[in-house]
């Protein structure tokens, strides 16, 4: 076989691995960034909220970024397509990156929507904000604590 043939084959075999990696570093980076700017980072179920439908409730399974709480609100006014039927359907799992809304205890979700997921597709994610250093979030009354 001449060279340019097996470097044509090696280059076949190989790029696929390198896209695939270069994609991954890409994601980190998503994801590191949208961990620093977002409010709460959690995975949660998503529930219908019976009186509006302008709101998902989301029951919190594991908190990444912010203290551990049993519900989160999340506004549906900045997705295209809402709540129920756009990026999340009732007692589906959830991936959230959130930031807090102008609205008391409701929250947005994080500007680069594509980094809320079904929880099932992001597995890379939770392996990567599991491994992040979890800082001190807040002073209260009781002074510092953290999650976790």
């Amino acid at each position: 076989m001449s060279k340019i043939a097996s470097l044509f084959l090696s280059i076949l075999f190989v790029y696929p691995s390198l896209v695939s990696a270069n994609g991954d570093r890409n994601l980190v980076l998503a994801i590191e960034t949208a961990y620093a700017l977002a409010d709460r980072v959690f995975v949660g179920t998503a529930m219908n909220l019976p009186n509006d439908s302008s709101k998902m409730a989301f029951h919190v399974i594991k908190t990444f970024k912010y203290k551990a709480v049993e519900k989160i609100i999340i506004s549906c006014h900045k997705i295209k397509d809402g709540c129920e039927g756009g990026i999340f359907e009732a007692g589906g799992q959830y991936l959230i990156y959130a930031t807090k809304s102008s609205v008391t205890n409701v929250y947005d979700v994080y500007q680069d929507v594509s980094l809320t997921k079904p929880r099932s597709l992001a597995d890379l994610d939770v392996a990567l904000l599991k491994s992040i250093p979890h800082p001190f979030y807040e002073f209260n009354d009781s002074g510092w604590w953290f999650d976790e």
